[in-house]
Order: C-alpha cells, then structure tokens, then sequence
C-alpha cells in the first residue's frame, strides 16, 4: 500500500492549474466484482474534485472573458458620448469617465482615480458642486440637475446636466 500511498501524496503536491486534465491512476489489480477499497476511494475522490475544479475554472474563464468584452463594450460606448461623463461613488470619488472628461478637466493616464472632481473648478463653484452633488447623492430617486461651471482648464462656464441614480 505504501507505493500507492506515495503515489497519491506525489500527485497531490504536483497537480496544478494546467495539470488538472491529468489523471490520477494506480497500477492496480483488483480481484473483480469486488467493492472498490480505501484507496481506490480516494483515487476516485482525488479524479472527481479534479474533475469540478477543471470545470469550475474554464467556466471563470468564460465568465472572465464575457466581462472584459462587456467592459470594452461599454468604454466604447461611454467614450463615444461627444459629453463628458463621469461616475462618482458615495464619498465623491471617481469610479468610471470617458475620454472627453479626461480631456476636458486635462486629467491623464490613471490620474484620473486620485482625482478630486470639485478641484477641477474653480473656487466660486466648488461649493455649488459640492452641496449639489451630495443632494443628488442622497436623492431616493433619480434627480437630474443642470448647472454651469467654470472649469479651471477652460476658464469659461460649461453646462453640465448632473444626474444621479440612488
């Protein structure tokens, strides 16, 4: 038993990610019609969890592959917007834009996750944005506003239509 026991021990510490098509066999004679044994257990348990992790991980694959498709997607859509666009999260942080927000506030590369969208404007319309944007926040339903800012990068007032969905 002990070949067959270091057999299984040698299996298990070398099987990985791309070794899960590989299956566990022992050299074996059993007499037949007779019940499968201890070992023989395990070997089968062994194939069987080898069996759902490999299937297992080709559907994340899958699942995986789905949503960078969805994700390129929907950035070729957002960025096809000729308006600026951007999401923001409950502490005012940026989690999504397009290309014309990056262009237009002059935001580069992955800048764009430290930045702070009220300093993009000027002083005299941080505190309407500001007190804006959490109202629409905080909003039980979608609220849609529009108002003029003046970005710092522009220097001239730009309509902005805010809307937010709770």
């Amino acid at each position: 038993y002990s070949r067959h026991i270091n057999r299984i021990v040698n299996y298990a510490r070398e099987l990985d990610i791309g070794g899960l098509d590989r299956q566990l066999v022992l050299q074996r004679t059993e007499a037949s019609g007779k019940d499968v044994d201890e070992i023989g257990q395990i070997v089968d348990a062994l194939n069987s969890m080898r069996i759902r992790l490999n299937n297992e991980m080709q559907s994340q694959y899958r699942t995986e592959k789905e949503l960078m498709r969805e994700k390129a997607f929907s950035d070729a859509l957002i960025n096809s917007l000729p308006g600026i666009l951007f999401v923001l999260d409950e502490d005012l942080k940026l989690v999504r834009l397009n290309n014309a927000f990056t262009d237009l506030l002059e935001v580069s590369g992955n800048d764009w996750k430290y930045h702070d969208v009220i300093q993009s404007f000027p002083d005299d319309c941080k505190e309407e944005l500001g007190g804006l944007l959490q109202e629409l926040i905080a909003g039980d339903g979608p609220v849609a506003r529009e108002i003029d800012l003046r970005v710092t990068s522009v220097g001239r007032p730009v309509p902005f239509l805010l809307t937010a969905q709770s």
